[in-house]
């Protein structure tokens, strides 16, 4: 007969190994960190709430997919928590942090509890990264100084958990330009501005042929035909 393991009550429970991310007494922890009971979140307003997200994250915080508990400002907060990209989630939090440690009123007195609360974040946002299946860091980089990449990132990341497709697309296409670009320059082979994305691309394909770095047969079609 097989005996059952009893659970270790002290070990934390990691994020895909628990059904909500927030268990109740996690949510005790976070409600204090962002003093977001009874429906508020920090020194927000809807207003300055709603425009926070859409400045640094470039999505709507109140969009109804986030309002499983309630349309409040806790209330949607701990929502998105729950269902958005948890690697997104994750820099949310740090950013929200950084926020809450700017404002006067909003840090513990306690040095002590301020840093253990600190460490209960960092944990939480570690296991949130660790359980993400979308790979943001290897398929977007910030492959240059250009100052539009970490946005635009942030916006294609926002996008593809916001079920806009659409919008995503368009921005992935502009990170292909900026990218092909880059790959072009550092070969000096600058691109005219106006050059469309397939030219880009049909031009890198040649020059990594020429280099011997693949055959003609590596390449797309297209890029193979434009590349003769």
């Amino acid at each position: 007969m097989m005996q059952s393991t009893a659970p270790d009550p002290n070990k934390q429970p990691e994020i895909l190994g628990r059904t909500r991310r927030l268990t109740p007494q996690h949510r005790i922890t976070f409600d204090q960190i962002f003093h977001s009971g009874g429906g508020y979140v920090l020194n927000f307003s809807d207003r300055t709430m709603g425009e926070w997200f859409e400045e640094f994250f470039d999505f709507n915080i109140f969009d109804e997919r986030y309002q499983i508990e309630g349309d409040s400002k806790g209330k949607t907060l701990r929502g998105f928590i729950e269902v958005a990209e948890p690697r997104l989630v994750a820099r949310v939090l740090r950013a929200l942090w950084d926020y809450r440690c700017s404002l006067d009123g909003f840090v513990e007195d306690n040095s002590d509890q301020e840093t253990r609360l600190k460490m209960w974040l960092e944990q939480l946002t570690n296991e949130l990264e660790n359980s993400s299946s979308l790979n943001l860091d290897e398929a977007f980089k910030d492959f240059s100084s250009d100052t539009t990449l970490p946005k635009l990132r942030a916006s294609i990341a926002g996008d593809l958990i916001g079920n806009k497709p659409d919008v995503a697309l368009d921005r992935i296409h502009t990170y292909c330009v900026k990218r092909f670009r880059a790959l072009l320059a550092d070969r000096g082979m600058p691109c005219d501005p106006s050059t469309p994305l397939h030219a880009i691309f049909g031009a890198y394909g040649k020059a990594v042929r020429d280099e011997g770095v693949v055959s003609q047969f590596a390449l797309p079609r297209d890029c193979a035909e434009f590349c003769a």
